[in-house]
């Protein structure tokens, strides 16, 4: 699998300023862009519940997981088995997703 160079600070910053000015109902915040996509150390998503954080986590560890990572190398964990199950579930959708849409793309360019 092909991966994808992880993002400068410049790249994130752009991110941060699109979603700002983007008209979707539902933004992601400075904050939320900054977690999903900064690399070369840990993070903590600590935040009040329905603040996006199983969202966070599920984007960041996709993110990582495209850009060449193995999930052997990640370290995941939630503070309770409903937040647990909660992101396994969103995780299998995304990647099941992403499976239909790459093999949607072989189909129709052959």
């Amino acid at each position: 699998m092909k991966s994808i160079p992880f993002l400068t600070e410049e790249e994130i910053q752009k991110l941060q300023e699109a979603e700002t000015n983007s008209s979707k109902e539902q933004k992601k915040t400075a904050e939320q862009i900054e977690a999903i996509y900064t690399s070369g150390q840990n993070i903590l998503v600590s935040a009040s519940a329905g603040s996006g954080k199983t969202f966070v986590m599920a984007e960041r560890i996709l993110d990582q997981l495209a850009r060449g990572v193995e999930i052997s190398q990640l370290f995941i964990s939630t503070f309770t088995v409903k937040a647990a199950t909660e992101l396994k579930e969103r995780l299998e959708k995304k990647s099941a997703n992403k499976s239909k849409k790459a093999a949607m793309l072989t189909s129709n360019n052959t």
